[in-house]
């Protein structure tokens, strides 16, 4: 028997270990095995059309990763936060944005793709945590995200680093596409990061895009590609990230200053490939001194945690694709392609009945009046993670015992109460903002914001 959580999968049977992990970051024999084009490939290219979405196609376990998207976010965002942890130590605010810039980087430079991850399910969910730190000076950094809608197939996510007075909140959309070779990744969307309440950096991609070339025939390479900008209103800084198709890792950086030449001209320069070499950035005039971009060499992973299985709604990634991922481990990619039938299967079933109308509440995130889905700060973990702003946060705990938080969202509750109707005027209005480069600005918080004057470069 399904239960609410389980997303229509029947999970009854199931018999999960104490504590579930992601095998995101683990290499295995899905990443070596090969792929047969007179075999499983032939069969399922001859469906394809170039240019063609993969996010609406069907594909078997033999292309796949044993991990869904949303666990490959968490990984990524999560593992490289301690790049973030010195941003309160800058005083500059040009510093405060090399950092971030930083955190960007970090987050993509050793990645690779072998096979593809599951595409999210309407209603899929992610949590996890990180501890930067050891001992009595450690704190702990945790992710939430959920698919809040599958066409356009949106992830809505929320990051907290508290020691570092830093949150992180997103919504990405992504669009795969086959080319007969190759495979192109276009993503859409835009995170905010909010530091301490007093600056908001708008990033413009949850991610850059990404092609990957011979997927069938040939060496396997993968590259980076499209532009990606940073911006804080409240410094007048800019950066823009262009990454180079032609070579892996490889970007050119300008960072810009509204006082600087009328912004018209980069204040600092930037180019090199950041998975190999370190990157400073050149000032325009004399007397400035140079500064470090990014140092692979001195970029630490994090180790990320799972909380106990008990502790986790079935619809968490661990547990939607527990038997595909274990199947797949275990090279049974028979019984995988049929656990991975009953997930899609069961998706097309909610959706068909009417799950992704937004009078349907998703557990972690709300729609409000622009389309935008903010993190609701419910999350089921022992430990409740303050969001920066107290001022819209309650405490609270639901009917199973599980301790959250709830954002008083009057927005929100009025989108909750739409119909069919309001779900395709705001699937509109998303789709306008998703398309949009200045996008997050819509999610800044209530909070004022001061101006902060520039004179570091001076």
């Amino acid at each position: 028997m399904a239960s609410a959580d389980s997303l229509g999968v029947n999970t009854s049977a199931r018999q999960y270990p104490d504590k579930l992990s992601s095998l995101v970051a683990t290499k295995g024999i899905w990443d070596t095995r090969k792929i047969s084009v007179w075999g499983v490939a032939r069969s399922v290219i001859s469906q394809l059309k170039s240019g063609q979405d993969l996010t609406r196609v069907s594909l078997p376990s033999i292309f796949l990763s044993p991990f869904s998207m949303l666990e490959l976010a968490a990984d990524r965002y999560l593992a490289h936060l301690s790049q973030l942890q010195d941003i309160n130590a800058d005083s500059k605010p040009i510093d405060r944005m090399i950092v971030v810039i930083r955190w960007f980087l970090a987050a993509f430079a050793d990645l690779e793709f072998e096979k593809k991850p599951y595409n999210p399910v309407l209603g899929e969910t992610h949590q996890c945590s990180a501890k930067i730190g050891s001992g009595k000076n450690a704190s702990e950094v945790t992710f939430v995200g959920e698919q809040v809608l599958h066409h356009p197939p949106v992830t809505a996510f929320a990051i907290h680093h508290p020691s570092a007075r830093v949150s992180i909140e997103g919504n990405v959309s992504f669009g795969v596409k086959f080319h007969g070779n190759s495979v192109s990744c276009d993503t859409k969307g835009f995170s905010l990061l909010n530091w301490d309440n007093k600056e908001h950096y708008r990033i413009t991609k949850g991610l850059p895009d990404v092609m990957i070339s011979n997927v069938i025939i040939g060496t396997r390479a993968m590259s980076w590609s499209g532009t990606v900008e940073i911006t804080c209103e409240e410094t007048g800084y800019t950066a823009k990230l262009l990454f180079k198709r032609k070579k892996q890792n490889c970007v050119v950086g300008e960072i810009f200053y509204k006082n600087y030449r009328s912004g018209d001209q980069p204040l600092y320069v930037f180019e090199g490939c950041w998975s190999e070499e370190p990157i400073t950035a050149q000032p325009a005039e004399d007397g400035m001194d140079p500064i470090l971009v990014f140092d692979n060499a001195e970029a630490k992973k994090l180790d990320i945690e799972y909380f106990p299985a008990e502790k986790l709604p079935e619809s968490d990634s661990l547990k939607v694709w527990y038997d595909v991922s274990r199947a797949i481990a275990e090279d049974d990619l028979q019984r995988a392609d049929e656990a991975k039938t009953a997930v899609e299967g069961a998706q097309r079933k909610r959706v068909k009945e009417g799950a992704e109308d937004l009078s349907n509440p998703r557990k972690f995130f709300e729609a409000d009046g622009e389309g935008i889905w903010r993190w609701n700060g419910g999350m089921y973990h022992d430990k409740v993670v303050r969001v920066l702003d107290q001022s819209d946060v309650s405490e609270s705990v639901d009917d199973t015992g599980s301790e959250h938080q709830s954002r008083k969202s009057s927005s929100a509750k009025k989108n909750h109460g739409g119909s069919k109707k309001a779900h395709g005027k705001a699937g509109k209005k998303l789709n306008r903002q998703l398309s949009a480069t200045n996008t997050s600005a819509s999610m800044s918080t209530s909070t004022d914001f001061s101006a902060v004057s520039e004179t570091d470069f001076e």
